[in-house]
């Protein structure tokens, strides 16, 4: 089976470097107008005619297979320029009719996040472009690659790929992903609202060189739900795909472990919270990666709590040794016992 999944996930990833755009560090004339106009806070009406007789001329003449970036459940992202990339839904040839208002973007000050719109024509929605040079990949098992394989092959690819790929990466690539998911808390509590990221697709999330960055929308919530380290769990450690979720295996556990460890040690130093108070779905995300993805023998809630009780600490310094020594401790005790 081992063979096969390899075998298969290099057809993939040829596939995917054929596919890589070759045209590279460049901006276009509609990128360096819309560029002016996102300075100002909103175009003339010389850079509104530019700016849409550009984007029709791109879709007419330019909107070609080589220049596709990805497909979600809904949209394709085709490459622009180093810059900006178009998104429109899939199964359709978009027209670009007509150049809406700038959107007004409240969350501009997020630095991993690339989900949202910056320009308006009708039918395509105009994106930062995640990777100027096109090479991204999820987290977890690419979508094309869940689709067209088996769940054995997808299971081999992501133990055996996706997981050390995204274990491997610095402390610095989670401690920006928290610190955003604690802009976003706090941008809440502004706002007396709640906004959180979408963390039920490992898709949402693609790895650019050793960054981690967050597309697709913001979810404005009305239920009282933070993000926290929960939610990151549930996307890095639970799922390999969309609605899938992943099972206990020997093989991955130490590979978790340190995952594990990274993504808590970015909450701490971010001042995320632990779970939010108000959901289930938290508790048991802290249950299923404890005791049963990290194989620890430590009841989880006793872990929680004992990283709870830590995230109190006030001195940042402080808080990030006293983490770092518990769950060292906690990884040295199931080696005792194993």
């Amino acid at each position: 089976m081992q063979v096969q999944g390899f075998s298969t996930y290099s057809n993939y990833n040829s596939q995917m470097q054929a596919r890589t755009p070759v045209f590279r560090g460049y901006t276009s004339r509609f990128g360096k107008t819309l560029h002016s106009a996102i300075d100002r806070g909103y175009p003339t009406e010389v850079e509104k005619k530019s700016l849409l007789g550009e984007i029709q001329k791109f879709i007419r003449e330019k909107l070609s297979p080589d220049r596709l970036l990805g497909e979600g459940a809904h949209g394709s992202v085709y490459k622009i320029d180093d810059d900006f990339c178009m998104k429109f839904d899939i199964g359709t040839k978009p027209r670009a009719k007509k150049m809406g208002e700038l959107p007004e973007n409240g969350f501009k000050g997020l630095k991993t996040y690339y989900g949202s719109k910056v320009a308006d024509f009708d039918d395509v929605a105009i994106l930062k472009n995640v990777s100027p040079d096109g090479e991204h990949i999820p987290v977890g098992v690419p979508q094309k690659f869940a689709i067209n394989n088996s769940s054995d092959e997808n299971f081999v690819y992501y133990q055996c790929i996706a997981l050390p790929r995204l274990s491997d990466l610095p402390q610095k690539s989670f401690d920006a992903v928290a610190e955003d998911c604690q802009r976003l808390n706090e941008l809440g509590a502004k706002n007396k609202t709640h906004y959180t990221f979408d963390y039920i697709n490992p898709n949402n999330f693609v790895i650019v060189n050793d960054k981690i960055r967050i597309i697709d929308d913001i979810n404005v919530l009305k239920s009282s739900e933070d993000n926290s380290v929960a939610n990151l769990f549930n996307v890095f450690l639970e799922k390999s795909f969309l609605n899938t979720p992943v099972q206990y295996s020997l093989y991955s556990e130490t590979t978790r472990k340190k995952l594990f460890k990274k993504i808590v040690l970015a909450g701490m130093k971010a001042g995320l919270p632990m779970r939010s108070k108000h959901s289930t779905e938290n508790l048991s995300s802290w249950k299923n990666v404890v005791n049963e993805l990290c194989g620890m023998d430590n009841p989880y809630g006793e872990v929680l709590h004992n990283l709870e009780k830590i995230s109190q600490n006030p001195n940042k310094e402080q808080r990030l040794k006293l983490a770092n020594d518990y769950l060292d401790s906690l990884f040295e005790y199931d080696k005792f016992q194993d």
